[in-house]
């Protein structure tokens, strides 16, 4: 049984990849090995042009450039770097789409002025070569971590950790990882395991380096966190980390309003729901895949017993 559970999750996890990170027609026939490997081989061209444009660049253009090439260079010499192993596992699959996709964006922002602009043309010409995966494919891998989560009973910890049953463990996710997970989980309405998420995310903030590539603040963490608390029914949580925020980013906006709101609907509300609101747990328990499919991917009996 144990064995009939890793080929199925090593399935799914193909599937996974092989239709929530690259968009193509429905009636193309494609490799999703094939993709990937010309998909590298295409980033290996991108940065050597980066490296010659380093010699010419102000600081913080620099800095975001070599950021840009340190993390290429962590997927080429990881001992995951092998397509097929990309292929194979969620976690690395998810890296790798977030670097090809919001990883360039951001760089891309730091090259369209000056002498970045000859570059950028070249770096584009290459990417739409290679079909890299674009920005919106991170939604559809947080979305396939739902699916896998649910399924197989994955605890969040367990998940970010990179430890998933029945294939060989992938490298943690970061902070930032965890964080468009979780604030895509928001987005989709799925507030238990965006808020599951979300305080892994930061509970790994204040333990990592700041990416200069990277936009994302501490406070915008604590931001999603408090709505996801707020759509769980817990206001008083919700208007705790609202004031966690103004003291990280006393300039975050709206959070004097949002301050303000909380504080009204507990004022209206019974001094025992509050109690109950503190009492609950975090983050809260998450719901999980009861039906057939998720029993039979666990490999558990389904049969009846009178």
């Amino acid at each position: 049984m144990r064995q009939m559970e890793s080929i199925s999750l090593f399935f799914i996890c193909c599937l996974w990849v092989f239709t929530m990170h690259f968009h193509y027609g429905a009636m193309e026939i494609f490799t999703a090995l094939e993709d990937v490997q010309n998909i590298m081989n295409a980033e290996r061209k991108i940065v050597d042009i980066l490296r010659m444009l380093v010699l010419q660049s102000d600081k913080p253009r620099r800095a975001a450039i070599n950021s840009y090439i340190n993390k290429s260079k962590d997927i080429f010499e990881s001992p995951d770097a092998d397509p097929e192993h990309i292929v194979s596992h969620p976690l690395n699959s998810f890296r790798l789409v977030k670097h090809f996709s919001s990883g360039w964006e951001n760089l891309r922002k730091h090259l369209e002025h000056d002498a970045g602009q000859a570059t950028l043309i070249k770096i584009e010409k290459l990417r739409r070569q290679a079909r890299f995966p674009e920005t919106d494919a991170i939604a559809g891998a947080a979305q396939g971590f739902l699916r896998l989560q649910r399924t197989y009973r994955i605890r969040t910890e367990d998940f970010a950790a990179g430890n998933l049953p029945g294939i060989t463990k992938a490298s943690a996710l970061s902070a930032v990882d965890c964080y468009l997970v979780g604030h895509q989980q928001l987005l989709d309405g799925i507030y238990d395991y965006a808020a599951s998420w979300l305080e892994i995310a930061l509970q790994k903030w204040p333990k990592e380096k700041r990416d200069p590539l990277s936009s994302i603040q501490k406070s915008d963490i604590l931001n999603s966190l408090q709505l996801s608390y707020y759509h769980l029914g817990n206001v008083w949580m919700a208007l705790e980390l609202c004031k966690t925020i103004r003291e990280v980013d006393p300039f975050y906006p709206n959070i004097t309003a949002k301050i303000l709101t909380y504080q009204a609907l507990l004022d209206g509300t019974t001094k025992w729901s509050v109690n109950a609101m503190k009492l609950q747990a975090r983050p809260p328990p998450v719901r999980v895949d009861n039906g057939l499919r998720g029993f039979l991917c666990r490999g558990e009996d389904t049969s009846v017993r009178y």
